[in-house]
C-alpha cells in the first residue's frame, strides 16, 4: 500500500508521523501545563522537543527584530530556491531542494516561531544555531543542529543507554538508532542507498571519539578541519542520488507551471 504513493508523498508522510511520535514521547514524564493553551502551543505552534524548558516561563520581551528578519530572509530565500530548483533537471532540481527546504522550515519558519515564542515569555530558543560556525563535531550535533532531535535523542536515548553501557557504546548506538531513524524517511521513499544513512551516522560517532584524541584535541584548526570532512565527505552516504532525483525533485517540481 505504501509503495503505490508518491515517493515524496510518503517522504513527507513518514516525517510528519515520527515528528508526531517524537512530540508525544517528548511528554513523557513531564508534569503538563496548568493552562491547556501552553500545551498546545507546544504541540502545534513550536517544533522543539524539550517540553519542560519551553514552558520554563522567562519574563516577555520585546521582539528581537535582528531574529525576526533573519528568519523571514531565510524563508524567502528559500522560496526563491525551491522555485529555481522547480526548473531544473532532476538531480540539480533534488540537490538544490536540501537548502531550500533547511532555509525555508528550519532557519526561517522556525526561527519566526522561535523569536515569537521568545516574546511571549516560552523558553525557545532556535534550533538551528549557526551550525556553519561549529569548531567540532561534538559542538556541531551538541548545540548547533537540530536542537530538537538532540534533545530528543539525548534524553531517551543516550541517557538510557549510558547507565547500561560504557559511554562509547552509548554514543555509537544513539547514532546507529538516528541512522535507522533517518532510512524511514529517505532510504525507504527511495527504494534505495539502504544502509547509507545509518553508515554516516555511525561515522559521526567515530569523528567524535577521533577528535577527542591528543592529536585533535587542542588544535582547533585540526578539528575544524575534521569537523568538515566528517560532516561533507560522506554526504552521498546520506543522500543518495535516488533520493535526490525520485524524491526531492518531483516535490520542487510540484511548484513548476504546468502547461
Amino acid at each position: 500500500m505504501l509503495t503505490q504513493l508518491p515517493a515524496w508523498v510518503l517522504m513527507w508522510g513518514l516525517a510528519f508521523s515520527l515528528f508526531a511520535l517524537c512530540k508525544g514521547l517528548s511528554l513523557r514524564g513531564c508534569s503538563l501545563p496548568k493552562q491547556p493553551g501552553h500545551l498546545y502551543a507546544y504541540l502545534f505552534g513550536w517544533p522543539g522537543m524539550n517540553a519542560p524548558s519551553f514552558w520554563h516561563r522567562q519574563k516577555s520581551r520585546s521582539m528581537n527584530v535582528a531574529g525576526l528578519g533573519s528568519g523571514f530572509s531565510f524563508f524567502l530565500c528559500g522560496l526563491l530556491l525551491m522555485w529555481i530548483a522547480a526548473q531544473q533537471q532532476a538531480l540539480v532540481a533534488g540537490l538544490l531542494a536540501i537548502p531550500s527546504f533547511l532555509w525555508t522550515l528550519h532557519f526561517g519558519l522556525f526561527r519566526i516561531l522561535s523569536e515569537i515564542w521568545q516574546a511571549k515569555g516560552f523558553h525557545a530558543p532556535p534550533l538551528m544555531h549557526r551550525p556553519l560556525l561549529a569548531g567540532s563535531l561534538a559542538e556541531f550535533w551538541g548545540i548547533r543542529w537540530n536542537r530538537a532531535f538532540r534533545d530528543l535523542t539525548y534524553r531517551f536515548l543516550f541517557q538510557p543507554l549510558s547507565r547500561c553501557f560504557p559511554g562509547r557504546l552509548a554514543l555509537f548506538l544513539s547514532f546507529a538508532v538516528s541512522g535507522l531513524i533517518h532510512e524511514l524517511v529517505i532510504s525507504l521513499p527511495a527504494g534505495s542507498g539502504y544502509g547509507g544513512p545509518t553508515l554516516y551516522f555511525l561515522l559521526q560517532a567515530l569523528g567524535l571519539q577521533l577528535e577527542r584524541q591528543p592529536g585533535f584535541r587542542q588544535h582547533p584548526v585540526r578539528k575544524r578541519i575534521l569537523t568538515l570532512c566528517v560532516l561533507a565527505m560522506p554526504l552521498p552516504l546520506l543522500v543518495p542520488e535516488a533520493f535526490l532525483t525520485e524524491v526531492l525533485a518531483p516535490c520542487v517540481n510540484l511548484l513548476q507551471p504546468q502547461p
